[in-house]
């Protein structure tokens, strides 16, 4: 599948997105936890995420996926952890990695 956008959020009980062309995005799994996010092209795209402090153990898994350029080192994704106990809001800045990111982009159809 090809996706050219401009945002982009993954639905919250998708668990594998895979075999994807994402160009001109923002990806972003606000509040969605372990998926398994593999073999996609990031194309001009960048990815983000926000978690609650309840699913802070249930990380997405980012592995493989090609992100604009070669890479040979993990490629960081940034995001934020939402901490809300009554009254106050906490968000603090989070990272995670596609640990195996690929150096050619998939021939993906679409």
């Amino acid at each position: 599948m090809s996706v050219v956008c401009c945002q982009l959020s993954v639905v919250k009980y998708i668990k594998e997105i895979n075999n994807n062309n994402f160009e001109n995005c923002v990806f972003s799994s606000d509040f969605s936890n372990s998926n398994v996010i593999s073999k996609n092209n990031f194309i001009n795209s960048y990815a983000i995420f926000i978690r609650y402090y309840t699913d802070f153990l249930k990380k997405n898994n980012w592995n493989k996926n090609y992100w604009n350029k070669p890479r040979s080192l993990p490629k960081p994704i940034f995001g934020l952890i939402t901490f809300s106990p009554p009254p106050m809001i906490k968000i603090i800045p989070w990272i995670t990695f596609d640990w195996q990111p690929v150096r050619e982009p998939y021939n993906i159809g679409g």
